[in-house]
């Protein structure tokens, strides 16, 4: 406590206040770049989850048709 009070005399209060607030937002985007690096990968490992998604349904409606004639069957499954 004893430095700080010696810094607010040496250099002032205002002077002191920049350097704590730029210290803090310099930690605030290090902690923001972290943050975003994870939600990019999750993004990416989503998007990955997603093309092989997009990959399957292509196959079934390459083997199964188009599914217009799935609407009789949505009517049976739903009578159980």
């Amino acid at each position: 406590m004893d430095q700080a009070a010696q810094l607010i005399s040496t250099l002032g209060f205002p002077i002191v206040v920049t350097g704590v607030l730029a210290i803090y937002i310099n930690k605030l985007g290090d902690q923001h770049h972290e943050e975003m690096n994870a939600v990019v990968h999750a993004l990416e490992a989503n998007t990955q989850a997603l093309i092989k998604l997009d990959t399957k349904v292509d196959v079934l409606v390459d083997k199964f048709g188009d599914g217009a004639d799935l609407e009789d069957s949505n009517e049976i499954c739903s009578q159980d």
